[in-house]
């Protein structure tokens, strides 16, 4: 596995905070499509 950059954490502990807010912004009306949207935007960052 390689050594993961500050940038590349940072990367991975927004997408980990998503997904464990999900059901949080689920409540507030947004939908799975926007959430999966924005998984991919922080997967492609």
């Amino acid at each position: 596995m390689e050594p993961v950059g500050f940038a590349d954490w940072l990367r991975i502990r927004a997408a980990e905070e998503a997904a464990a807010s999900a059901g949080r912004v689920r409540r507030k009306g947004a939908t799975r499509d926007a959430l999966l949207a924005l998984c991919r935007e922080l997967a492609e960052a």
